[in-house]
């Protein structure tokens, strides 16, 4: 988790404090973190890959909610960082970044924190995100329980879930096709 990194590290990764910590209050982030945070957990949870850590260090069990949430909420926000220096020294350039799926959905990952350090009254305004060849999978919570038998009947629209941005106080998560 965060302390055990300390000011000086924590520094390399977020370079806006202020802004980092209240990005993690809002409502948009709360059910970035319910939607696709928690479900991807569970999924390394049944796939039995907690126990290794991006860096290949071998823990003695499961890595926590906790710390798994601290290291994806940092990578989010350094790719962030690294994006929105970038267009801040290159105002005229155009930057496009690959970045995978859970890191984009909903737009609370990099492109929210990224509008978030881009300089002047651009912010979301100056970010666009796009998802090449979405599958029903990108768009549910646990791509893993995703029925093959769906898939394979070509059924997709029933089972497509729209994520749709608001900032109601009891907006339901998601809408889903049909409902």
């Amino acid at each position: 988790g965060y302390p055990e990194l300390g000011m000086g590290r924590l520094t390399q990764y977020v370079t806006d404090g202020a802004g980092f910590a209240s990005f993690a209050s809002t409502t948009a982030f709360k059910e970035y973190v319910a939607y696709i945070v928690r479900p991807s957990y569970a999924m390394h949870e049944r796939m039995g890959i907690l126990k290794t850590t991006i860096t290949g260090q071998t823990l003695p069990e499961n890595m926590s909610f906790r710390n798994f949430l601290s290291g994806r909420v940092l990578w989010d926000e350094a790719m962030a960082a690294a994006s929105a220096s970038w267009v801040n020294e290159n105002p005229k350039g155009q930057l496009i970044a690959l970045i995978g799926g859970d890191h984009v959905k909903f737009g609370c990952g990099v492109p929210a924190r990224c509008a978030r350090q881009i300089r002047g009254d651009n912010g979301l305004n100056s970010v666009r995100t796009l998802m090449l060849n979405p599958r029903v999978a990108d768009t549910v919570a646990d791509p893993t329980l995703v029925s093959r038998t769906t898939a394979e009947s070509g059924n997709w629209l029933s089972e497509y879930t729209l994520q749709l941005r608001y900032t109601a106080t009891g907006a339901p998560p998601a809408v889903t096709a049909g409902a």
